[in-house]
């Protein structure tokens, strides 16, 4: 690696993160919180979360612009070579008040310093050439329907395929343009220790933007900041969480001393967000495959004041015979696709296969058939995901129907409004349509055993 180079801390950063989501396979949400802590100006950090995401949104088309400005094919570059000039070639076709010199010498200079100066000379071309070129590669459009999802959304034409079998192409096209929109930023205010305007007031007063959100604990912040850095984050008055997943444990439907099983709880949001809706009461086990996370979890309990939730090391796909008929309340929160949460992980287009989504679908129907056996009688468990395929939603939930005569839908009441269809909430099942709302999309059903 090169020394005494000088590139701005943003473009710096996105490239580390970059290499670690293209050639580690890294998620880039913890890449991103890992690489932003050492950039201190507000708005570095948000070029650099703004180039992370663009380029992975928009690394199919990045790389066919690529395809026509280089002489050697694509596939014969340097991964990191590739990284750089997608860098530069983002912020030329999709930003407009960035100095064209600072774009070509800082990806020049990235190329300097991570790869060797011999590959700089091949950067310094492309990207002069790019600008030349810049309002003819800014017109680049295609017609077919398959073409515009993979490279101006990212869907591969096997996902797009799929979800064809459930949606029109005027629907998919509508939810691909809202999933390269940038995710917004969403409170739980921890009832615990304060409320909604309390907590309002106190960013007020710092000067902060924000707003209420249909779930009655959430706030929107509207202003760029890392909310991880306030005193409020580290004294427990709110934790960072979609308004998709706090209606989780509403649709719970839980009460005050009750027996709890989260059953996949790591990051831990809807088990602490049960917990304060439990007012700090009766007993949560919240289980998952990973130590680390699950001290982490631990680590932020104590942050917000819980100490009703136990933390355990299980694997939900292994049947435990001591939860056996032992909790009112189950929550299924199942791996998935995470296609409903393409804002915040947008990698997840990249790495998406078939293959995969038949490994998942093993998984959630064991994981679902275990809480349905730890179930009480008249216990209720919420089955949830955050993907849009059906595969992994209704078909998953209705073949367990099939199978279980003591197992039925139960009706969804939520004490709030949103756009959601209330008809099929009534009968058990839940979808969250997040181009609708402005928030992540979810899968939701309510299950109850009798």
């Amino acid at each position: 690696m090169a020394k005494n180079i000088k590139i701005s801390p943003s473009r710096v950063s996105a490239y580390k993160v970059l290499s670690e989501v293209l050639m580690t396979g890294a998620y880039s949400n913890i890449a991103l919180t890992k690489h932003l802590a050492s950039i201190k100006i507000e708005a570095d950090r948000r070029l650099c979360t703004n180039i992370v995401h663009g380029v992975i949104k928009k690394i199919n088309k990045l790389e066919y612009v690529l395809s026509t400005l280089s002489n050697t094919p694509v596939n014969e570059l340097d991964e990191r070579v590739k990284i750089s000039l997608y860098i530069g070639l983002y912020q030329i076709i999709y930003l407009n008040k960035i100095p064209e010199y600072a774009i070509v010498n800082d990806s020049v200079n990235l190329v300097k310093m991570f790869v060797g100066k011999k590959a700089s000379g091949f950067v310094n071309g492309i990207l002069r050439n790019a600008l030349r070129k810049k309002h003819e590669l800014k017109e680049i459009e295609f017609s077919d329907f398959f073409d515009i999802m993979y490279y101006e959304y990212g869907f591969k034409r096997a996902l797009s395929e799929k979800l064809l079998l459930s949606y029109s192409k005027e629907e998919l096209i509508e939810y691909a343009k809202y999933s390269i929109l940038p995710p917004n930023v969403t409170l739980r205010v921890n009832k615990l220790k304060t409320n909604r305007e309390e907590l309002k007031n106190r960013f007020k007063e710092k000067g902060f933007e924000v707003r209420d959100t249909f779930v009655p604990e959430g706030i929107e912040v509207l202003s760029h900041l890392n909310v991880t850095l306030l005193e409020e984050y580290k004294k427990g008055l709110f934790s960072i969480q979609d308004c998709a997943g706090m209606v989780v444990a509403h649709s719970l439907d839980v009460k005050e001393d009750m027996k709890v099983l989260d059953m996949c709880a790591a990051p831990g949001g809807k088990s602490m967000h049960t917990s304060e809706l439990m007012n700090n009461s009766g007993d949560i086990v919240s289980c998952d495959i990973y130590t680390k996370k699950l001290e982490i979890m631990n680590f932020r309990m104590k942050q917000l004041g819980i100490n009703n939730i136990m933390t355990k090391k299980l694997d939900g796909t292994i049947f435990n015979e001591c939860y056996m008929n032992t909790f009112d309340r189950i929550i299924c929160d199942v791996p998935c696709s995470g296609l409903g949460v393409i804002r915040r992980k947008p990698e997840i287009l990249i790495y998406y296969s078939n293959e995969k989504i038949e490994e998942l679908k093993k998984v959630q129907r064991q994981i679902l058939e275990n809480g349905i056996r730890y179930l009480k009688k008249g216990g209720v468990l919420i089955y949830s995901t955050c993907t849009i395929n059906k595969e992994e939603n209704e078909d998953i939930v209705y073949s367990i129907l099939k199978e279980h005569e003591d197992i039925k839908l139960n009706e969804i009441n939520l004490p709030f409004e949103f756009d959601y269809d209330k008809a099929k909430a009534k009968e058990g099942i839940l979808n969250i349509s997040g181009d609708k709302n402005n928030i992540d999309s979810f899968f939701i059903a309510k299950l109850t055993k009798i």
